[in-house]
């Protein structure tokens, strides 16, 4: 048996994680099926850089099931919140975008629609490198850099009164955000005693909720102030996941020099 892919955008061994309630892996069923068709042996093909975390993944599912419930875990609700604000930010592009360009940059109904997308062809683009970055780079970095780069994006939207300039800054939106939110997910299915299968629910329905709920918050900000403070509220919170990063890297570092 030779799985395809090492998992780098789910964050671990995909094949060996538990999917139903009794905890079988997606690898049970393919050696199910051989079992099934007259196979009486079945030879695992793995990478040795790999094998540890094999094992582990197989004493780990020898042991009882932690009942630990993921809406009440610190680091599922804070990858959750940070996949919110994520959500939100591209949501308040959706919807608030071409409005903002119509009304706040004088933008013809025509073009309106160009900051999505902008925002749009940056993300997708961006989203196609986003293996070659992380292998090159730490995640947290990317998420760092990525937050920073989409914050300066919301400012430069809403502080400068050049149309050229706000849709630089929607493109900087979506170049900054657009691998965030699978580095986070990547982050929810490694919390220790917590399933990734019970994580990941929790983290996702939280971070739509941003892309869902999210604009309607801002629209009553937008209601109560302006629209151009409602988005750059937008870029505070890009910021706030930027700084939450900074503590994550100076622990992981922390962590790495007692380790040694």
């Amino acid at each position: 048996v030779m799985a395809a892919g090492m998992g780098s955008r789910y964050g671990g061994l995909k094949q060996i994680d538990p999917i139903t309630s009794n905890g079988e892996f997606i690898i049970d069923f393919s050696v199910y099926d051989a079992v099934m068709n007259g196979f009486d042996k079945v030879v695992f093909v793995i990478k040795h850089a790999i094998e540890k975390d094999l094992e582990k993944e197989k004493t780990d599912q020898k042991q009882v099931v932690t009942q630990k419930s993921p809406w009440t875990d610190g680091g599922v609700l804070f990858l959750g919140l940070m996949c919110f604000i994520i959500f939100l930010s591209e949501g308040a592009v959706l919807d608030w975008g071409a409005l903002f360009l119509k009304d706040e940059r004088e933008v013809s109904v025509v073009w309106a629609g160009a900051g999505f997308a902008f925002f749009s062809i940056a993300m997708a683009t961006m989203r196609l490198l986003g293996d070659g970055l992380i292998e090159k780079l730490q995640s947290e970095k990317i998420v760092l850099y990525g937050s920073l780069v989409g914050a300066s994006g919301i400012f430069l939207i809403v502080c400068t009164p050049w149309v050229i300039t706000a849709l630089a800054g929607f493109t900087l939106l979506g170049l900054g955000v657009a691998n965030i939110i699978p580095i986070l997910f990547s982050k929810g299915a490694q919390i220790n005693g917590i399933p990734s299968t019970l994580a990941l629910p929790v983290i996702s329905t939280l971070g739509y909720a941003g892309q869902l709920v999210g604009p309607a918050l801002l629209g009553f900000i937008a209601h109560q102030t302006s629209l151009p403070i409602a988005l750059a509220l937008t870029g505070i919170l890009l910021g706030i996941v930027a700084i939450c990063f900074v503590f994550a890297l100076n622990k992981r570092a922390k962590v790495s020099v007692n380790n040694h």
